[in-house]
């Protein structure tokens, strides 16, 4: 007996939600009735925000900034094939991890990371917030370093002038109170 059909099936089993969750053409505009209630007798949440594709080209934008340009120098230093190898296997790191944050939010109702912190442990929330606060300042050190650079090469001044006009012109965007707000610069 062949076990193919049965490896496509579970395949299939496996790739079936992360593909539905990827899925770009689903509705999310403001209002859309998710994370109800209603089969307790309680009140859908209504979602007041962004859209799903603008949310999408938010993070695109966010990843694909720095990522793309340091790729390059990371594929000359390490190979086309240690590269390619290292390069799939945070690609898969990524797609499960959000997979499990995915079902995670939807068997337990949070929404937030800090939320699911929470629920795994109490007090855990301080290192989700500490491993957050990491990640962008690190997203953010590295964009000002690509950027300062390619601006002193492309127009002269210092490096730091450029991380300071960057500064000053991100800190405004940086102070506000939701994400939301930055939807105008993002798409339709």
């Amino acid at each position: 007996k062949s076990t193919v059909p049965a490896i496509g099936r579970m395949m299939s089993d496996v790739l079936e939600p992360v593909v539905s969750f990827l899925d770009i053409t689903r509705a999310s505009a403001p209002g859309e009735i998710v994370l109800g209630d209603e089969e307790k007798g309680g009140e859908p949440v209504k979602i007041v925000g962004a859209s799903l594709v603008s949310s999408v080209i938010n993070l695109v934008h966010t990843v694909a900034g720095t990522g793309i340009l340091g790729l390059p120098f990371a594929f000359s230093k390490i190979g086309l094939a240690t590269g390619t190898l290292f390069l799939l296997l945070g690609a898969l790191s990524s797609v499960c991890s959000f997979y499990v944050l995915a079902q995670s939010a939807l068997k337990t109702r949070i929404s937030t990371f800090t939320g699911l912190g929470d629920a795994l442990r109490p007090g855990f929330s301080v290192v989700v917030n500490f491993f957050i606060i990491c990640n962008c300042l690190g997203g953010v050190i590295s964009y000002l370093v690509v950027a300062s650079t390619a601006f002193e090469f492309s127009f002269g001044a210092s490096r730091a002038l450029w991380v300071g006009v960057a500064t000053a012109l991100a800190t405004p965007l940086v102070l506000l109170d939701r994400m939301d707000s930055l939807r105008v610069t993002s798409a339709p």
